[in-house]
Formats: C-alpha cells, sequence, structure tokens
C-alpha cells in the first residue's frame, strides 16, 4: 500500500512539473501582440501574459526588468526574452 501511495505521490508531483514546462507558449507572429485584451493591464494590474494570453495567477506572475530598464508582467522567463526582442511591439505595457 505504501508503495501504491508513492507512486501515486510521484505521478502527481511529476505530471505538475510537466504542467509547469509547457506553461509558456511563445506567440512568435509579427505586428501586434494578438493576445493583448482590456484585460492585460498595466503593471502589479496585470491580469493576462501579453505573450502567451495566459491568466496571470496571484504569486506566479513575473516583474521582469528588462534591459530598457523598464518593467512588465509576465508568466515565465521565456516571455522575457520575447519582449527583449521587440520593445516597441509590448511598450505600452511597460512602466
Amino acid at each position: 500500500m505504501k508503495v501504491f501511495l508513492l507512486i501515486l505521490l510521484l505521478i502527481l508531483l511529476f505530471g505538475e512539473m510537466l504542467d509547469d514546462d509547457k506553461q509558456c507558449s511563445v506567440n512568435m507572429s509579427g505586428g501586434k501582440p494578438s493576445n493583448v485584451t482590456s484585460d492585460t493591464g498595466v503593471g502589479p494590474k496585470a491580469k493576462v501574459c501579453p505573450i502567451t494570453g495566459k491568466v496571470l495567477q496571484p504569486g506566479q506572475e513575473i516583474e521582469a526588468v528588462l534591459s530598457n530598464d523598464k518593467k512588465i508582467i509576465l508568466c515565465c522567463s521565456d516571455c522575457r526574452k520575447q519582449v527583449e526582442k521587440d520593445f516597441k511591439r509590448y511598450e505600452g505595457l511597460m512602466y
């Protein structure tokens, strides 16, 4: 019985790790960010990642400090890399 519970626990933990790896799907399309909506928000009030469109859960979002000395709220560091590539595209969400 203990072995079964241990295996179940490992499956649950491993499953969460896989979900975390899949959380970010960077939008590589050109033009304006396709996922920016009125719910996106700016600064600490941001509710949606402008790159992935993922709803930001309190405490799970990151405040990324960019190389242009501005900040933006995103879901992960992969999204920060995308913003760094094209500042003008996300400028309205920086503070």
